[in-house]
């Protein structure tokens, strides 16, 4: 269950998933290229079995370092679900918790401050989700 007690905790997950995403970026890059130049290089050498047979467990290691990334990225993917799940449980308490302000409104109370507050939480919902939404974006594209 969410609670606002922990959201600061939250931004600040999410934030780390910057710097995580990024480093995820970057090996799978230099992965793909290691994977690449091995290629060109079996290829080059096909008159050359032997020698580019030889190749074929550095290609191997290659892919298995690849499909750890892959591993990474499945994780940083299902965190990021959960996170986006957990300020759908927040924006819903949110959403409650107008509908119960507008009701003492309704009765005259002064609830000025509530709504701010209520507005406020909507505005960081709203900015963590965006971020959540790009960073999924960003690791749907690594491939």
């Amino acid at each position: 269950m969410a609670n606002w007690e922990n959201f600061e905790d939250n931004i600040e997950k999410i934030e780390n998933f910057e710097n995580e995403i990024s480093k995820c970026e970057e090996k799978l890059e230099i992965v793909n290229q290691r994977i690449n130049n091995i290629e060109t290089a079996i290829t080059r050498l096909s008159d050359d079995t032997e020698v580019a047979n030889s190749l074929e467990k550095n290609k191997e290691e290659a892919n298995e370092e690849k499909n750890r990334i892959s591993e990474e990225k499945t994780e940083l993917e299902e965190s990021l679900k959960e996170m986006n799940e957990e300020l759908d449980e927040l924006e819903e308490q949110n959403i409650e918790s107008q509908s119960t302000i507008r009701d003492l409104e309704t009765l005259g109370e002064e609830v000025s401050e509530a709504l701010n507050i209520i507005d406020e939480r909507k505005e960081m919902i709203n900015e963590q989700k965006t971020r959540i939404n790009d960073f999924l974006s960003r690791l749907n594209a690594i491939h």
